[in-house]
């Protein structure tokens, strides 16, 4: 079961992301923007990210991500 179920998850997580990114830009071309966020983190709830840059601000927002909020427990 475990064999069919992981790729039908990755396939829907997949098509998720794709619609809210519509036509802004392809998802792979998504991933290496947002590869270049950073974070140092320090203990278990101390987390500083590095500065998000304006394409990975606006590429987060088209996902729904709060990553402030996220980050700071918020």
């Amino acid at each position: 079961m475990a064999h069919v179920f992981i790729p039908v998850l990755s396939l829907g997580l997949y098509w998720i992301i794709h619609e809210r990114l519509k036509e802004e830009c392809s998802l792979p071309h998504a991933f290496l923007i947002l590869k270049r966020i950073k974070a140092k983190v320090y203990g278990e709830d101390r987390i500083f990210p590095t500065e998000i840059g304006k394409r990975e601000r606006e590429i987060l927002e088209m996902l729904g991500v709060d990553l402030v909020s996220k980050i700071c427990g918020k």
